[in-house]
C-alpha cells in the first residue's frame, strides 16, 4: 500500500473542511488573545464564526460580563483582521467552571505517616499562623482516618 503524507490525506475530501474549519477557528483565536488582556485570554475562546455573528465561550459569567464590555473595542479588532464578523456574541459555559470546582474541592486523604510528619513540624515551630494551620489540618486529617489527636 502507498504511504501518503499527512498532509495530503488531511487535505482530501473527507478531513479537508474540518481541516480549514480547525485552521479558521486558530486564526480567529490568535486574534482573541491578542485583543484582551492575558487573564481573560485563558478564561474564554473563540467557539463559531456563522454568519458574521463571532460566538464567545466564557468560563464564568463575570468574564462574560467583562467580555461583553470590551465587546465593542474587540469588534473593532476583529473587523480589522477579519472583515466578515459583524457581530460578538458571549456565552458563559458555567457547566464548565462547575465541574472544574467540584474536582478542586474534592479533599484528598492524607497518609498517616503524612500527617505525623506535618504534626512533628507544627510542633517544632514557635507560636505562629503557621503553626495553627499546621495543627488545624492535622485535627481534620486524624479526623477523617477515624481518630482524635
Amino acid at each position: 500500500m502507498p504511504t501518503l503524507r499527512l498532509s495530503a490525506l488531511l487535505a482530501g475530501a473527507t478531513l479537508g473542511p474540518l481541516c480549514d474549519a480547525s485552521r479558521r477557528t486558530r486564526e480567529l483565536q490568535r486574534v482573541f488573545v491578542d485583543s484582551v488582556p492575558a487573564p481573560l485570554a485563558r478564561s474564554a475562546r473563540v467557539k463559531t464564526l456563522r454568519g458574521g455573528i463571532l460566538c464567545l465561550s466564557a468560563d464564568n459569567v463575570a468574564i462574560a460580563a467583562k467580555l461583553r464590555q470590551l465587546a465593542p473595542r474587540l469588534l473593532t479588532a476583529f473587523r480589522e483582521r477579519v472583515p466578515e464578523v459583524n457581530v460578538i456574541r458571549v456565552e458563559a459555559q458555567v457547566t464548565a467552571g462547575a465541574e472544574m470546582l467540584q474536582k478542586h474541592a474534592k479533599k484528598s486523604e492524607l497518609s498517616v505517616e503524612t500527617i505525623e510528619k506535618f504534626e512533628r513540624a507544627a510542633a517544632a515551630m514557635p507560636g505562629s499562623e503557621l503553626k495553627s494551620a499546621l495543627a488545624a489540618l492535622v485535627r481534620r486529617h486524624r479526623r477523617g482516618h477515624g481518630h482524635e489527636s
